[in-house]
């Protein structure tokens, strides 16, 4: 009788990297955080042509994040962006009532377009106090009326960026943890979902 294999291990399975979509109308510092949390710099960019990303791990979560281009004549190609994504930042300038108001559409267009996922309002530029137009009630009403994270940066003075993209990476830690442990206790035998849980 041929003996039976013991090597039952599965092969390594690289776990892909957590999507993460910045979007938010043109010249709201979406590159800017990016690059103020990715590379902790802060300088002149050049406006976003389509979509760029940069890698970064966090508390042991890859995250993979997208900066998208604000520009209208982008904005069609800006849902294709969003498949596979885990979580997604709007972000907006305070000084600019317009680009809250862009804030507004931009949800609704996400709120269309996807499900189970991260929604998080960014209100950027919190440097510029003095000509701050969007009071933070306002903004963190909308968000709470959403159900949605919300978050005050300024990538210039370095103001909450890390907060903000760190926040993100425990919610999604936890999403995950819940996920595999929903699937470890639908695939468990009673015995192993006990031994599991430290329950005797």
């Amino acid at each position: 009788m041929q003996a039976e294999s013991t090597n039952n291990k599965k092969p390594f399975k690289k776990e892909k990297p957590n999507k993460v979509v910045i979007i938010g109308d043109s010249n709201v510092g979406k590159t800017c955080l990016i690059e103020r949390y990715c590379e902790n710099r802060f300088g002149d960019t050049q406006p976003t042509i389509g979509a760029l990303h940069k890698v970064k791990t966090v508390n042991d979560v890859e995250l993979d994040i997208w900066d998208t281009a604000g520009q209208e004549r982008f904005k069609s190609m800006i849902p294709m962006y969003y498949k596979g994504a885990k979580a997604i930042i709007v972000s907006y300038d305070v000084t600019s009532i317009n680009s809250f108001e862009g804030a507004k559409k931009w949800i609704q267009e996400i709120e269309a377009n996807t499900t189970n996922v991260i929604i998080v309002l960014v209100a950027n530029k919190v440097d510029l106090s003095s000509k701050r137009v969007v009071a933070k009630e306002t903004a963190k009403n909308l968000a709470e009326s959403k159900g949605f994270m919300y978050h005050e940066t300024s990538a210039k003075d370095n103001l909450g960026v890390f907060e903000l993209f760190d926040a993100i990476a425990t919610k999604l830690k936890e999403m995950n943890i819940k996920s595999e442990n929903n699937i470890n206790i639908n695939n468990g035998s009673e015995e192993q979902i006990k031994s599991r849980c430290g329950c005797r």
